[in-house]
């Protein structure tokens, strides 16, 4: 193996979110990269301290005190391992063990932290929450829309009709004129705002149908084929999983159609086991993704971010030219 490919390794084990230490037999650490070291303060050279557990435990003469130097393996374990200044931390650990061909044994320890895990799990609920209030302000605006300022302005629109039969002068009868298709433009608009903040049909009738009523509504608008084609077993998902899906489908279409000026679209959605998957196809234009596109645009890291809170993922298949593949998938909540 090349200096070459050792420092890419290198590089590669250092991004890892988990500490990796490797150690001998005799628990000499022969490498730690930067996450296992700045956890643990362990340096290569030095031996792997022992937890609490060992530290205690009663051995026979000739014995190792470490379970970790006894075992080929372990799947899963828990311990408090001493660390910066005599400090003790509760880690999550795997060990796994590798044979060198000149004969010698050397352990590989996954270290992780499990608060992270905590920090993740308060992170995700953070999102959902956040996700479900501006949704319910979206409900809230959606009837406001609807129930009073759409009323106002149709109340107005039957006022200025009942001036209709007084106006005689041509000057006044154009710009009456005006003044009604300008009003009647504005409650279609209306109609049309209150419908995107929050589609009746998601509610009353289901995704399925939200969904179809969402396609014809950009056929209407754009000279698009759209295909639906949806496995769906469940009648009716919990709110959240089907407002999830809907608000992804949805800016999948804004992108494919607004952005990448495509003219023919599939959108796939069926059901299997506990989760429900979906495939959005297009044959537009496309881009270069990269990791990086999250960072600038809100509008994909707002899609992962929303099925990550349902305990899903998105994936991104494109290139300059096209087409488009995007995935993901929800999990769906038992019972």
């Amino acid at each position: 193996m090349t200096f070459h490919h050792i420092d890419f390794y290198r590089h590669l084990l250092n991004k890892l979110k988990v500490g990796i230490v490797i150690m001998d037999e005799d628990r000499r650490i022969h490498y730690v990269n930067e996450k296992g070291q700045r956890m643990t303060g362990w340096e290569v050279g030095e031996k792997v301290p022992y937890c609490t557990y060992c530290q205690s435990r009663t051995v026979l003469d000739g014995q190792e005190r470490c379970l970790l130097a006894t075992e080929e393996s372990m799947d899963y374990f828990q311990a408090e391992m001493p660390v910066y200044q005599g400090k003790y931390m509760p880690f999550e650990m795997r060990l796994s063990s590798m044979h060198l061909q000149d004969g010698k044994k050397m352990m590989v320890l996954m270290i992780k932290d499990p608060s992270e895990k905590e920090t993740r799990q308060v992170r995700k609920l953070l999102i959902q929450e956040t996700l479900l209030a501006q949704e319910a302000e979206r409900k809230r605006i959606s009837q406001e829309l609807h129930d009073v300022i759409g009323q106002n302005v149709f109340s107005i629109y039957l006022g200025l009709q009942s001036l209709r039969p007084v106006i005689n002068q041509t000057q006044y009868c154009s710009l009456y004129e005006k003044m009604e298709e300008l009003l009647l433009r504005t409650i279609t608009d209306l109609k049309q705002m209150s419908k995107k903040l929050r589609p009746p049909s998601l509610d009353m009738l289901g995704l399925n149908s939200a969904i179809e009523a969402m396609i014809d509504e950009w056929k209407s608008l754009y000279d698009v084929d759209i295909t639906f084609k949806t496995d769906l077993k469940s009648e009716r998902l919990d709110n959240v999983t089907e407002l999830t899906l809907y608000r992804v489908i949805q800016e999948c279409l804004h992108n494919a159609i607004r952005h990448g000026e495509a003219n023919r679209i599939i959108i796939q959605l069926y059901e299997y086991g506990q989760y429900v998957y979906f495939r959005v196809c297009d044959n537009g234009k496309g881009f270069e993704y990269h990791p990086d596109l999250e960072a600038k645009g809100l509008g994909i890291r707002h899609m992962r971010e929303r099925l990550q809170s349902v305990a899903g993922e998105l994936v991104i298949e494109s290139q300059t030219g096209g087409p488009t593949v995007i995935d993901g998938y929800v999990t769906i909540k038992s019972g």
